[in-house]
């Protein structure tokens, strides 16, 4: 980096050296800050969406309004307990 110099307004290597090593190096840096930032914005949105996430329990109902009793095969339809275990 110690011969790496500004010439006529542009970056470059003295004469008889090369800048290969500094040139690579600036993009790994410039990649580095841009991963950084797109990491820590996409843990942000990822936190504020997992905050948002709420459950909601309401009764002991199923998951079409039916209320389970002790046996699960036995469930209320709205017109009285019905067993479903032939479904089985």
């Amino acid at each position: 980096m110690k011969v790496f110099i500004w010439r006529n307004g542009r970056p470059e290597a003295q004469s008889g050296y090369n800048d290969d090593l500094v040139m690579s190096f600036g993009t790994a840096m410039y990649i580095r800050d841009t991963a950084l930032k797109f990491k820590t914005q996409g843990m942000d949105l990822t936190r504020a969406m997992l905050s948002n996430i709420t459950v909601v329990k309401t009764n002991q109902q199923g998951i079409y309004g039916t209320t389970f009793n002790n046996n699960p095969y036995n469930m209320d339809f709205g017109h009285g307990p019905e067993d479903i275990s032939w479904l089985l």
